[in-house]
């Protein structure tokens, strides 16, 4: 019995390793490939059109703060965030955790743009 505990927690720690921020994606290739192709969808001026700051005030700043680094309900530092782009729009479009999914909430290109505004956040 004392074997099988051991085995659970490797494999829980080993787990909760992988699918880590820093560790391996959350998302499969082809997944990202799919975003990545939403995200060439829009061109900078459709982006640009969307008021992305004002998003992320309305449906982010309270668990990610208004500077990305507040971390409330253990929400991602999005100061200190390594996702890319592709990873960022599954993220906001699936949800992550105790993060809701926004794939009904935004239209895609609000998605997008407010996923393109996540890295002003790192500087």
């Amino acid at each position: 019995m004392h074997y099988i505990i051991s085995l659970f927690l490797v494999f829980s720690s080993s787990f909760l390793a992988f699918n880590s921020e820093q560790g391996d994606p959350m998302f499969t290739a082809e997944q990202l490939t799919k975003y990545k192709a939403l995200i060439e969808q829009f061109s900078e001026e459709d982006i640009a059109a969307v008021d992305a700051a004002l998003i992320y005030k309305q449906n982010c700043s309270s668990c990610h703060g208004r500077k990305g680094g507040l971390g409330l309900a253990g929400a991602t530092n999005l100061k200190t965030s390594a996702l890319s782009l592709e990873e960022r729009v599954a993220t906001v479009y699936f949800g992550k955790n105790k993060m809701q999914s926004y794939k009904e909430a935004l239209k895609k290109d609000e998605l997008v743009a407010v996923s393109i505004y996540l890295e002003t956040l790192r500087k």
